[in-house]
């Protein structure tokens, strides 16, 4: 396994203030490369707010995020470049082709031998078989394997996924599950919001829940067999235990 950690996020006295009286803060927060880290809470805890923050796409207030030691804002390009992101509630352009749009982005980000990279995320997120038909007339679950084709085709360092389980059979959850595997060997960062516990807990290195715009860690959270990890999940939402003690 690499032990290559350079791919960091940290987050300093970092605070988001909204018109409606909604907060997020955070004092202090150091995310490494080399982990699958997932972070929980109901819907409207802040949780889409926190990830529209990491990945440039929204200010702080207050604080600053520092991507590999860099300061991090919606200003910065460059940065930006070292992301995949799936947004929970995301949205392609129906009127093109799984195969134009990914035509597009390998493209924008200048991805060398595209043509075969295209070729094996189409067959990896398996839409090979629709790659020409408009995605207007593809359901949800092929319209979501194309977002994660898309947030992962220039295998970014970091990778930031809302939801990425829902909407996926058992076949395409492997696929995901390879990903977020071969990530986390190969020393990136992915960061997944769920509510699916066992997920969860076979997926992740380190747990935090967001409640009412605050992040707590979860203590050790590696020590703990799989069973106790989806129970504390399930306790962090006030859900009992399925299992016997």
């Amino acid at each position: 396994m690499s032990t290559d950690n350079h791919h960091s996020i940290e987050i300093h006295m970092l605070k988001k203030k909204f018109q409606n009286g909604f907060s997020f803060s955070k004092e202090h927060l150091h995310l490494e490369g080399g982990k699958t880290i997932t972070f929980i809470g109901k819907n409207g805890a802040g949780k889409s707010t926190f990830f529209q923050m990491i990945t440039g796409n929204l200010d702080p207030d207050e604080g600053k995020i520092l991507i590999n030691g860099e300061r991090f804002s919606t200003e910065s390009y460059h940065l930006k470049r070292k992301f995949g992101y799936l947004p929970q509630n995301f949205s392609l352009p129906t009127w093109v082709s799984p195969l134009e749009v990914l035509r597009y982005v390998v493209s924008l980000y200048k991805i060398p031998d595209g043509k075969t990279r295209i070729e094996e995320s189409l067959n990896f997120w398996d839409c090979y078989s629709f790659k020409n038909k408009p995605l207007a007339s593809c359901s949800h679950g092929m319209q979501k394997r194309v977002a994660l084709s898309i947030a992962s085709i220039h295998e970014p360092d970091f990778l930031i996924l809302d939801e990425p389980f829902s909407g996926l059979d058992i076949f395409h959850l492997e696929s995901l599950e390879k990903t977020i595997y071969n990530r986390k060997k190969n020393g990136k960062l992915t960061i997944i919001s769920s509510h699916i516990a066992p997920y969860i807990a076979q997926t992740s290195q380190e747990i935090y829940g967001i409640c009412e715009g605050k992040i707590e860690a979860f203590d050790v959270w590696e020590s703990l067999s799989f069973e106790k990890k989806v129970e504390k999940i399930r306790s962090y939402f006030g859900i009992k235990s399925i299992y016997k003690t």
